[in-house]
């Protein structure tokens, strides 16, 4: 009975701290602050009046993305996905946009008149557009019009897509027609190579892979045929016909947004939640790379890491973002668990030690320091009553 007085107030204690045990990821109670900047160019010029965001630290968010009169969205610094995850305090994202281009595709028949309704096609110098060719009724496809050969210009331009009524007889064609065969600069629009220039006569077929279009510090694009993908190489002329191998290259692209990271890393009791260290604590650049390194305490044993929520084997990770690190560790002496001693000795295994009856705490501890080495080798691995290995 005296025992059991004695163990009551530990007991209550222990039902306090596990009712009481924060989690191990206690979210911060403060707001973090994020500044949206929606910029353009190679200085990152603002277009559009900055937005704040807040929230709280190691929460996800995502970035609206505005439409802005005369300009077209590529994407945020380094290509960073629309997920984002409030820092610790304050953090910058810059949203990236081009310089808007259009084109304007007119459907007229052979006289000039329209026949069908106008598109606006938009999106940033340099890109590559398609052309859509519609069947209208009672006119059949005669030819496409594009000075930009496809290909998006800050100036913008009017692509005509010509069409013959069906009801007129459709002239006999040229027996001679010029045939115009070139490598362009996508964006420019400027050639890099003239290939052939020439008149052919009718009918003829071309087969686009007998030219050599390649050029040099450039990366082969696309081929357009008077300003229309080909559905094939071998290509039949009915007209004055434009062949266009469109490249890219030497363009220049906006310089990444390098901006630091901060890092943390604990290591932490597993069964307990308690944090043993804090290993780091800082900012770093961000891509850096952070060696894995669990270090040791006495009377624990490492388990195992995680990075952000999720395990992790690997020797080394990279650090875009705001990470978390814990390296989680077991403990390997005897403790004492508060339970009552069972003084009945044990009648199957005479070998191992039994605590005498009526012990009070002082004796316990008498008795514990009594034992022998071969004594605890009896114990190992045995059910002791009242204690945990």
């Amino acid at each position: 009975m005296r025992t059991m007085k004695k163990l009551l107030p530990l007991l209550l204690v222990l039902l306090l701290l596990l009712t009481a045990a924060a989690p191990v990821f206690a979210e911060s109670s403060g707001k973090a602050t994020v500044t949206v900047k929606y910029v353009t160019g190679d200085k990152n010029k603002t277009i559009a009046k900055n937005r704040t965001i807040t929230g709280t630290p190691g929460k996800h968010f995502s970035v609206k993305v505005r439409d802005i009169a005369g300009y077209t969205f590529i994407g945020f610094s380094d290509d960073h996905p629309n997920d984002f995850v409030f820092p610790k305090n304050k953090m910058t994202v810059l949203v990236h946009y081009a310089k808007g281009a259009a084109a304007t595709v007119k459907y007229l028949d052979t006289y000039g008149n329209t026949i069908y309704p106008s598109v606006k096609l938009t999106g940033i110098p340099g890109a590559v557009y398609t052309i859509n060719t519609p069947s209208i009724q009672g006119y059949v496809l005669s030819q496409v019009q594009d000075p930009n050969h496809g290909v998006f210009s800050s100036k913008g331009n009017t692509v005509k897509v010509i069409y013959t009524p069906t009801g007129i007889p459709t002239p006999a064609p040229t027996t001679q027609v010029r045939l115009t065969v070139q490598s362009v600069e996508i964006g420019s629009g400027a050639v890099l190579k003239n290939i052939t220039n020439q008149a052919v006569m009718l009918p003829a077929t071309i087969n686009l892979s007998n030219y050599n279009h390649q050029v040099p510090g450039y990366s082969y694009y696309t081929t357009l045929v008077n300003g229309v993908t080909p559905s094939s190489n071998l290509v039949s002329l009915h007209g004055d016909t434009t062949v266009s191998f469109i490249y890219s290259g030497n363009i220049p692209t906006p310089p990444p947004v390098v901006k630091d990271a901060t890092l943390y890393v604990y290591a932490i009791d597993e069964d307990t939640g308690d944090i043993l260290s804090t290993v780091y604590s800082g900012n770093m650049r961000q891509g850096s790379s952070f060696r894995l390194s669990p270090p040791s305490f006495n009377g624990y044993a490492y388990d195992y890491t995680e990075v952000n929520g999720g395990p992790d084997w690997s020797s080394s990770i990279t650090v875009n973002y705001d990470t978390v690190v814990v390296y989680y560790y077991n403990m390997l002496y005897m403790r004492d668990v508060p339970v009552a001693v069972d003084p009945t000795p044990d009648p199957y295994d005479p070998d191992i030690p039994v605590a005498p009856s009526s012990l009070d705490n002082d004796d316990d501890d008498a008795w514990l320091a009594s034992l022998s080495d071969d004594d605890w080798s009896a114990i190992a691995g045995a059910l002791v009553d009242g204690w945990e290995y």
